[in-house]
C-alpha cells in the first residue's frame, strides 16, 4: 500500500513466464466502480518468460480522478487458443489518493496565514506610530514574507494564474515607494483588504471545484446503493458503499475549511449524509440512493444557500447582504487583465496586418524590380561552382559536409529561380556553414573521407558568398521599394500603433500606482513594450517596415509575458493540465462574478481557428526551399482550405 500524495510516479517492475507461451501483458486499475485495463506488451508465439517496468505517472487520468483507494495489478494471459480467456494475475498494489479537498484546504490555510500577518502588521503600525521607518520596513518585510511563502509553497492545491498574478501585484505595492501624503498604515490596511478580497474569491473557487467532485464522489455511492438493492447478495457491494460514504463525510469536513461558501456546502453535505448514513444503518437503500442523488445535483450547483430577492444567484451566507465591499480591488485587476488581454490581441493582429501589407507589396515587386533572367544565371553559376563538391557521404566526415553544403547551394538555386530571396539566404547560409566544416576537415583529416579537394571547397565559398552579397543588396532593394508601395497603408498602422503604445503606458501606470496593482515583471515588460511600440510607429512613419516588423514582435512577446504572470508554484495547475474549468459561484443570473483576480476568458473557437490560420500562413505557407518544398505548400494549402 503506497500514498499517493507527494509522489510523482510509481514504478512497476514485473515478469510473466508460462510453460507453453505468453501472448499479452495487461496493467489494470480499479478503483469504486471504475476499472481499466492497459496493453504492456504483446508476444509471438514462441514467447515463453518476459519481464519489463513501467511507470505509473501521479498525474495519469485514471489516478487524478480516483477518490478510493486504486488496486493496481499487472495480468499476463496465455496463447491458448480456447475461447475462455485465462490470465495470471500479480499480486496487488493499493494506492491511496490524498483526501478529497485536502490540498485545497491546506492552500487556504497558508493564504489565511498570510492575510492575518498583513492584518497584524496593519494593527502594529497604527499602535506604534512613533517607530522608525526601518522598523516599519521590517515588519511589512515580514508580513510580505509570510504571504509569499505561502503562495511558493509546494504542498496544496494550485492557484490559478489570475490569482496569484493578484497577490503578487500586492506584495510589489507593498513594498513600493509611498506617494506623497500617504501612510505607511493606510497602505498596509489597503494591501490587507485587497487580500483578504482576493482570498474570499479564491476561497469561492476553490470550494466550487471541491463541491463538485464531491458530487462525482455521491454519483458513486447512488450507483452503488443501486446495486447493493438488486444484488442478490448485498453484503459484497455494502463495503463498497460505506468506503464511498466515508469518503464523502471526510471530504464534506475538508470542503466546510473553505470560506463562508465552503463552510454553507459543507454543512448541507454533513447533514444529507448523516442521513444517508441512519439510512444505510436501517438497510434503507432506497432511501441512500435518493439522498445521495439529492445531494450531488446540489452540489454541482455550488451556490450559496441564501438567494437574493429577485435573483438567482445568491449569496454567500454571512456576508452581509447588501453592504458594500470593503475593497474591489480585485474587481479593478480583472478589469486591467482584462484591457491587457484586449491589447495584447489588438497588437497582435495590428503586426499581421503590417506583415501582410509588406507580403503584398514584396509580391507586387517580383518581376517588375527585379530581373528573373539574372536571377537564373546566378542560380546557374551557383550550380556550376559547386558541381566538383561530392554527392553523398557521411555527414561525420568532410566529404559529408561537403555533400551537405551541395544539397544546401542547389536549394539556393531553386530559390533564386523562383525569386524568394529569404528562402534563397537562409539555404546559402547554411551551405557556408557547412562548406567551413569541410574545410576544416579537410586541413586536418582523421581518415580518407575526410580528404575534399581544397581547391574545390574554396572556389565553392567564393562563389557562394558572393551570391549571397548580391541577393542581400536585391533584397534590401525589393523592401525598400515594398515599403515605398506599401506607404499609405504604413502610415495608418504607424498611427494605430502610436495608439497602442499609449494604452500599454496607461496599463502599466495603474499597474504601478493603482490598488489594483501588477506584479513587478508585468509592469516592467509592459513598460519595454510601450517603448518598443513607439519605436514601431515611428519606423512605420518612415516607410521602414522591415525594421519596424521587428519591433513589434518582440513588443508582442513582451505583452504576452506581461498577460500570462509568473509562476512560482510546481504543482499541477488544472487548468494547465488540459482540466475544464469550473464556473465561479454567483454565474447565474442575478449574481456578481468574480474572476478569482484576473482571470482572462479563452478565446473564441473561431478566434482559435483564426489564430491557426495564421499560424499556418506564417509557417508552413511562406516560402520554403529544398527538395521538399513542394509537398509543404501543397500541405500548407490544404490545411487553409
Amino acid at each position: 500500500t503506497l500514498p499517493l500524495g507527494g509522489r510523482d510516479r510509481v514504478e512497476l517492475a514485473w515478469e510473466a513466464v508460462d510453460d507453453h507461451g505468453l501472448r499479452q501483458v495487461d496493467l489494470v486499475l480499479e478503483s469504486g466502480g471504475r476499472s481499466e485495463r492497459r496493453a504492456l506488451s504483446r508476444f509471438d508465439e514462441d514467447t515463453t518468460s518476459a519481464r519489463g517496468a513501467h511507470a505509473l505517472a501521479a498525474e495519469d487520468p485514471f489516478l487524478r480522478r480516483a477518490f478510493l483507494p486504486v488496486t493496481v495489478r499487472v495480468e499476463a494471459r496465455d496463447n491458448e487458443p480456447a475461447a475462455t480467456e485465462k490470465w495470471g494475475r500479480s499480486e496487488a498494489w493499493t494506492l491511496t489518493p490524498p483526501a478529497l479537498g485536502a490540498a485545497e484546504a491546506l492552500r487556504w490555510a497558508a493564504l489565511l496565514q498570510g492575510r492575518d500577518a498583513l492584518v497584524d502588521l496593519g494593527a502594529r503600525l497604527e499602535r506604534e506610530p512613533g517607530a522608525s521607518p526601518s522598523a516599519q520596513r521590517q515588519w511589512a518585510a515580514a508580513a510580505a514574507h509570510a504571504l509569499r511563502a505561502a503562495l511558493d509553497a509546494e504542498e496544496g492545491a494550485a492557484l490559478s494564474s489570475g490569482a496569484r498574478r493578484f497577490f503578487q501585484g500586492q506584495l510589489a505595492l507593498l513594498a513600493r515607494p509611498l506617494r506623497p501624503g500617504e501612510s505607511l498604515p493606510r497602505r498596509a490596511s489597503e494591501v490587507a483588504l485587497a487580500v483578504d478580497a482576493g482570498l474570499k474569491a479564491v476561497g469561492r473557487q476553490y470550494a466550487a471545484s471541491v463541491a463538485r467532485r464531491l458530487a462525482e464522489v455521491l454519483d458513486e455511492a447512488e450507483l452503488a446503493a443501486r446495486q447493493a438493492r438488486a444484488a442478490e447478495q448485498p453484503e459484497r457491494v455494502l463495503p463498497g458503499l460505506d468506503a464511498t460514504l466515508r469518503v464523502a463525510l471526510s471530504a464534506s469536513a475538508e470542503l466546510r475549511r473553505l470560506g463562508s461558501l465552503g463552510w454553507d456546502l459543507g454543512g448541507v453535505a454533513v447533514a444529507n449524509l448523516g442521513r444517508a448514513e441512519r439510512a444505510r444503518a436501517a438497510l434503507e437503500l432506497q432511501r441512500v440512493e435518493w439522498v445521495a442523488h439529492h445531494l450531488a445535483e446540489r452540489l454541482r450547483r455550488p451556490v450559496p444557500s441564501f438567494s437574493m430577492a429577485g435573483g438567482g444567484g445568491g449569496t454567500e451566507s454571512g456576508s452581509g447582504e447588501g453592504q458594500e465591499p470593503a475593497s474591489r480591488s480585485d474587481e479593478r485587476f480583472d478589469q486591467l487583465a482584462q484591457e491587457l488581454a484586449e491589447l495584447s490581441r489588438e497588437h497582435a493582429q495590428e503586426l499581421d496586418s503590417v506583415q501582410q501589407a509588406l507580403e503584398a507589396a514584396e509580391r507586387a515587386q517580383r518581376g517588375s524590380s527585379l530581373d528573373a533572367e539574372q536571377l537564373r544565371e546566378r542560380a546557374e553559376r551557383l550550380r556550376e561552382a559547386t558541381r566538383p563538391l561530392p554527392t553523398s557521404g557521411n555527414p561525420d566526415t568532410g566529404r559529408g559536409s561537403a555533400a551537405i553544403a551541395r544539397e544546401h547551394a542547389g536549394s539556393m538555386a531553386d530559390a533564386l529561380e523562383r525569386q524568394e530571396l529569404d528562402a534563397a539566404l537562409e539555404s546559402g547560409k547554411q551551405a557556408l556553414l557547412s562548406l567551413g566544416d569541410a574545410e576544416r576537415r579537410a586541413r586536418a583529416p582523421r581518415s580518407v573521407a575526410d580528404q575534399v579537394g581544397e581547391s574545390e571547397l574554396r572556389a565553392a565559398r567564393r562563389a557562394l558568398e558572393q551570391e549571397l552579397q548580391a541577393v542581400e543588396r536585391q533584397r534590401a532593394e525589393r523592401r525598400r521599394a515594398a515599403s515605398h508601395e506599401a506607404r499609405r497603408a504604413l502610415q495608418g498602422a504607424a498611427e494605430r500603433e502610436q495608439g497602442l503604445a499609449q494604452r500599454a503606458g496607461n496599463l502599466a501606470s495603474r499597474g504601478k500606482t493603482s490598488d489594483a496593482a501588477l506584479p513587478d515583471s508585468a509592469s516592467d515588460a509592459l513598460e519595454r513594450a510601450e517603448a518598443l511600440m513607439q519605436r514601431a510607429a515611428r519606423e512605420l512613419s518612415e516607410g521602414d517596415a522591415g525594421r519596424a516588423l521587428e519591433l513589434q514582435r518582440e513588443a508582442q512577446r513582451l505583452l504576452e509575458n506581461a498577460d500570462s504572470g509568473p509562476t512560482t508554484s510546481r504543482r499541477r495547475d488544472p487548468q494547465q493540465a488540459g482540466e475544464e474549468p469550473s464556473p465561479e459561484p454567483g454565474e447565474r443570473e442575478g449574481g456578481r462574478r468574480l474572476k478569482t483576480g484576473g482571470e482572462v476568458p479563452e478565446a473564441s473557437p473561431e478566434a482559435r481557428a483564426e489564430a491557426f490560420r495564421r499560424r499556418v500562413l506564417e509557417g508552413l505557407g511562406k516560402d520554403k526551399s529544398g527538395r521538399l518544398a513542394p509537398a509543404v505548400r501543397r500541405y500548407a494549402e490544404g490545411l487553409l482550405q
